[in-house]
């Protein structure tokens, strides 16, 4: 009994070991790292089309339009996907000049298909190069599409701007966490990726598409996470997503507290999905061709939301202190321990090199009530995990 209880443990152990140290590893390497620099001047220009998809966005969507406006951006190259409306989207859309379609299906509901559905359109209408993929709540300055749309056309490759967060002046402590895990997951480590020039993980806005490479993929996987989905798919292609650093895309929480606990759910959920699905392929395909980057792709999505990667950690260290009470056995503990501490550690560093202005050291200490709090979001997920899109409101 005490050497079937020690293996599992230590199964286990070195399961979750695994993302706590490449999260620590990523955030080491991203904090000491030197900003890095785009040339642009010396890209060749290219021609881009911006998409965006957009579901019941009729209390937003004229001021995301009105500001690419604003920047410059012809209404010309800007096509939206009004996508199973019974809202004024697409009458607003219109009304601001640009080219609008409309999308119904009983069936197929989700993101990845308004995306589909709007790329095959462009292929019939368009000779642009690129596609640059915006939701409809974002923002981001000609400067910055077109710095993505050049580099997605000179490297053939898709580029993935830094995805941000904006909060209010009144935001509460539970927000600024978030938007400090958010920095940490879409700024932090994907700056460890483009240093070690392994593949990011794309975050769905702020996407730039060489238009050869979408003609190669299917874009509607039915995925929840369906941008992560379609990195994986474009890198098992051979194109792997690079990262854009100085290039911004900004967006906002949403602000009541159903609809965030939705989104939450269904990003958490989402990645929990992929982890289970897509991870150990990676890693069979890794083996089988020699392939690097295939292998650290694996283990940068293997990374759970770090609330859980923090439960499961704490648990397994209170096992392993009962199994050292009871059998003596100390050594899985004491190794185990010391990673965890590490991984500490780099929360910490993260904080000082990206998270201060979000959260501040009072507010730091809160993190593990917030944890806490989010045990709902992984029992449901035992229970009943998430596979479907749903639509997160804006509204109050």
């Amino acid at each position: 009994m005490e050497s079937v209880l020690n293996f599992v443990v230590m199964f286990l152990s070195i399961l979750i070991a695994l993302p706590l140290a490449v999260f620590a590893l990523e955030i080491i390497i991203a904090a000491f790292s030197k900003k890095p620099n785009e040339e642009v001047n010396f890209w060749k220009e290219s021609k881009f089309d911006i998409l965006i998809p957009a579901h019941n966005e009729e209390d937003i969507i004229k001021e995301t339009i009105t500001h690419l406006l604003e920047e410059g951006i012809e209404a010309e190259s800007v096509l939206l996907v009004a996508d199973n409306c019974s809202d004024n989207t697409s009458v607003i859309a219109k009304a601001l000049g640009v080219r609008v379609i409309e999308r119904y299906s009983d069936t197929d509901k989700g993101k990845s298909f308004a995306l589909e559905f709007g790329f095959q359109h462009l292929l019939k209408v368009s000779s642009a190069d690129v596609t640059v993929i915006l939701d409809a709540d974002c923002r981001i300055t000609k400067t910055d599409l077109c710095r993505i749309a050049n580099k997605a056309f000179n490297t053939s490759r898709p580029v993935q701007a830094v995805y941000k967060m904006e909060l209010d002046d009144d935001a509460g402590t539970k927000q600024r966490i978030q938007a400090f895990a958010w920095i940490t997951k879409n700024l932090a480590r994907p700056l460890a990726a483009h240093r070690l020039k392994i593949p990011v993980t794309l975050t769905g806005t702020g996407m730039a598409f060489p238009n050869s490479q979408l003609r190669q993929v299917n874009i509607a996987s039915n995925s929840i996470v369906e941008d992560m989905k379609l990195g994986i798919d474009l890198t098992l292609l051979g194109y792997a997503p690079v990262l854009s650093p100085n290039s911004i895309v900004t967006s906002t929480f949403a602000q009541n507290q159903e609809a965030s606990e939705s989104q939450k759910k269904r990003w958490e959920h989402g990645h929990l999905l992929m982890i289970l699905k897509e991870v150990p392929k990676l890693l069979l395909l890794s083996m089988g061709k020699l392939n690097l980057s295939y292998f650290l792709l694996a283990l940068d999505i293997l990374v759970p939301p770090l609330a859980l990667l923090c439960i499961t950690s704490v648990l397994l260290i209170a096992v392993q202190i009962m199994l050292g009470v009871f059998y003596s056995t100390w050594d899985v503990l004491i190794y185990f321990t010391g990673l965890f501490s590490l991984f500490i550690c780099s929360v910490l560093l993260a904080w000082f090199k990206y998270g201060r202005t979000y959260v501040s050291l009072l507010e730091l200490v809160s993190i593990p009530f917030y944890i806490a709090k989010k045990m709902s979001i992984y029992t449901s997920f035992i229970v009943n995990p998430q596979k479907s899109w749903v639509k997160t409101s804006r509204k109050e």
